[in-house]
């Protein structure tokens, strides 16, 4: 299988696990339960964890159980445009890294989102391993002007660890 036809299968792995996402979301939310600075939601076929940064953008996992898929984001006050590619950098304790971010629709417990999909997910879910530190991500803008968010990770493992019991999935090498 070519490198392209591999790359379309993942982008439309990842467009199916977004409109599953959307069509089995309950229109009630659940109440999120508080972990450190994270909370987490386990309702239906869609469970959620995540954390608020100070200037309010959300830092989340969310996985649905029919699709058998979870993807990390990011969620801020700008909005991006559906299939929108980035560059992103993470930083964590354990170091640096280049990822992939694809803005796409997901439906949350609160309701549907546009956010930036991170991926690959093992690499995000490795630079949360230890509690109580910061991680941050930039993303590149218009003018050479980047878009720095920061989230703290106090209580993030036992939140994704809720959320991957409930969805009976680990965060692994899962390719959108």
């Amino acid at each position: 299988m070519s490198h392209a036809s591999i790359e379309r299968l993942r982008q439309c792995r990842l467009w199916c696990f977004c409109a599953l996402a959307l069509l089995s979301t309950a229109s009630v939310a659940a109440p999120a339960n508080p972990v450190g600075d994270w909370y987490y939601s386990l309702k239906g076929d869609i469970s959620e964890a995540y954390t608020v940064s100070s200037s309010g953008a959300t830092f989340g996992l969310l996985c649905s159980h029919s699709a058998n898929m979870c993807a990390f984001y990011i969620r801020s006050s700008t909005t991006c445009s559906n299939g929108q590619s980035t560059a992103v950098l993470e930083n964590a304790p354990s170091g640096s890294a280049n990822l992939s971010g694809a803005c796409r629709p997901l439906v949350t417990q609160s309701g549907t989102i546009y956010a930036i999909v991170l991926t690959p997910m093992t690499v995000v879910a490795s630079s949360l391993g230890r509690d109580g530190q910061e991680i941050g991500f930039a993303e590149p803008m218009e003018g050479g002007q980047f878009r720095v968010y920061r989230f703290s990770t106090t209580g993030a493992g036992s939140a994704i660890g809720a959320v991957t019991r409930f969805a009976q999935m680990p965060v692994g090498d899962q390719t959108f």
